[in-house]
């Protein structure tokens, strides 16, 4: 009897040991074709439901049977069979066609474009040339389908105009809905973001858009996301352009370098009663007004100038070339469980209008991510934006209102004995002419903006179905202008032309000393989001075989 229990018992363990001898452990790693760790790649025995996903240094572990197939895989990255054994590497290349099918929709699940019924525009921006001027705003002009982008004008930090569907409302305009990295970004416009910080770019347009994001999509949503560190060895890039711009005259647009008025036997322009019109160099200001043949049946612009009056090209005095400066540098790399990316860039621009100022902005950048437990990760980013604005014309209007309201006889680099500029030279040259160059010497506008766009995310994947996300952000603005008027009263021409001065809202005496305007404006902007999001396949995790 003993002997019988003897011998099972050791049958037992003999197929204890068989079954042992039939699995294996499996650890390996999953990197890229730049030998960098793929996070979060899935792991699965193929033909079982088992399966694991690396960490965020590519490693994994999985105790299969022996012989089996494993099958690898990740977002944006061919799938990959390769057999079990005790130690693989598992190298993975990118699908580029599968990741521009791929789109992060309102709620921040990853989805297939075919099988989502709403048109997403997907743009990646981190291989592509960045513009000179460095912001997100500018990167996407002439890249959306469908989408209207432009400039208001030339002048460097104006706001663009965006347009991905028809105007919505009188009221709320047509300004799409900003988003970074899934959060509203309300304070602080694109031409304020450094585009070297973003990786691709998703745009949605038409009335599905309000379905997925609310009744503030309902003019559209332009998505930013934003790089983050990879795990290996850190990386060091380093950027800089300068380009010229200039403002087009496409059409060779100038003024006639003819005129019609009245003259004497030498061609010299003369006024009512005979005298030659002339500026009087201390006021800078005519000694009367042009006149014509009031005998003339027509008028014709047949006479040079080429006697007392000379002709000057105002559009060449006034316009010159913009240079912009762009420089930017990224560090970014991640080990133990820590990613990280900072980045620091400079922009500098120049006004395309003389003596009109200039534009800088500075941006610094810092994303951290921290794995705090399996499956739960933590992720800070914080931008921080300054810019610096001189620009005395924003938008360059008053400078072609001048121009195109002055005869081509007005020397307005011309200064008085004082070493001033005029502001009005009289009827003579245009009755709604001014200089430019006077309003430039005795005003001056300063405009400090600090842009902070600080968000915060809280990820935690379940082992199975289940994927928790919290995201809270603060987005704050506060822009301080400060106008200055220099006194102006001593000046001859400003005392000729008594209503001519460039003031706030006071009227110069000559008590006045100037004036200082301070403009403050603040805006903050909080967004929290928190879903939760359930995956499964109904056929390999419940046997159900449904649509």
């Amino acid at each position: 009897m003993s002997k019988k229990i003897l011998v099972s018992v050791c049958a037992f363990l003999m197929t204890i040991m068989v079954g042992f001898s039939q699995t294996v452990t499996v650890t390996g790693k999953v990197i890229d074709e730049k030998n960098v760790p793929v996070a979060g790649a899935s792991v699965l025995d193929k033909g079982s439901k088992k399966g694991v996903s690396a960490g965020n240094d590519g490693t994994f572990t999985i105790s299969v049977k022996k012989g089996a197939t494993l099958v690898v895989s990740a977002l944006g990255y061919d799938s990959k069979d390769v057999n079990a054994a005790t130690n693989v590497t598992v190298i993975l290349t990118t699908d580029i066609k599968a990741l521009a099918e791929v789109v992060v929709t309102g709620v921040g699940a990853a989805t297939s474009k075919k099988k989502l019924g709403v048109a997403v525009e997907s743009v990646s921006l981190a291989n592509q040339t960045k513009v000179a001027t460095g912001d997100v705003g500018q990167q996407l002009v002439g890249q959306i389908a469908g989408a209207q982008i432009s400039s208001t004008n030339g002048t460097p930090g104006r706001p663009l105009q965006i347009l991905l569907r028809g105007i919505n409302s009188v009221q709320g305009g047509t300004s799409p809905m900003i988003l970074i990295d899934g959060i509203e970004a309300r304070a602080t416009s694109l031409n304020s973001i450094d585009v070297n910080i973003i990786e691709r770019v998703e745009v949605v347009q038409g009335a599905a858009a309000a379905s997925l994001y609310g009744a503030q999509g309902a003019n559209g949503v332009i998505q930013l996301f934003t790089k983050k560190g990879k795990m290996g060895k850190m990386s060091v890039e380093v950027s800089t352009s300068t380009t010229s711009n200039d403002l087009l005259n496409i059409g060779g647009l100038g003024k006639a370098k003819y005129h019609a008025f009245t003259t004497d036997a030498a061609n010299n322009v003369i006024i009512s009663g005979g005298a030659k019109l002339a500026l009087d160099p201390t006021t800078l200001f005519y000694n009367g007004d042009v006149q014509y043949n009031s005998l003339a049946v027509t008028s014709i612009q047949n006479k040079p100038y080429d006697a007392n009056l000379k002709y000057y090209d105002h559009y060449k005095m006034f316009l010159q070339p913009g240079y912009a400066t762009n420089t930017s540098v990224t560090i970014s790399g991640g080990a133990n469980k820590i990613d990280y990316l900072f980045s620091a860039s400079t922009n500098k621009q120049n006004s395309n209008f003389v003596n009109n100022g200039d534009y800088q902005r500075s941006n610094l950048t810092s994303k951290v991510g921290v794995e705090l437990a399996k499956g739960l990760k933590f992720t800070s980013t914080t931008q921080l934006v300054y810019t610096k604005n001189t620009l005395n014309d924003q938008t360059g209007r008053g400078v072609f209102f001048a121009v195109n309201n002055a005869r081509p006889f007005a020397n307005f680099a011309q200064k008085d004995l004082d070493g001033n500029y005029g502001y009005y030279f009289g009827n003579a040259v245009g009755v709604n002419h001014t200089n430019p160059f006077y309003t430039n010497q005795y005003s001056s506008t300063l405009s400090a903006k600090v842009d902070v766009i600080q968000n915060f995310n809280l990820n935690y994947k379940l082992p199975k179905f289940l994927e928790l996300d919290a995201k809270y952000a603060l987005n704050y603005s506060n822009n301080n202008t400060t106008a200055r008027y220099e006194d102006q009263y001593a000046n001859q021409n400003a005392i000729v032309n008594s209503t001519k001065y460039v003031y706030g809202y006071v009227n110069p005496t000559g008590s006045t000393s100037g004036e200082i305007d301070n403009f403050i404006q603040r805006t903050t902007f909080q967004n929290f989001i928190g879903t939760a999001t359930f995956r499964t396949d109904f056929q390999k995790d419940f046997n159900i075989n449904i649509p």
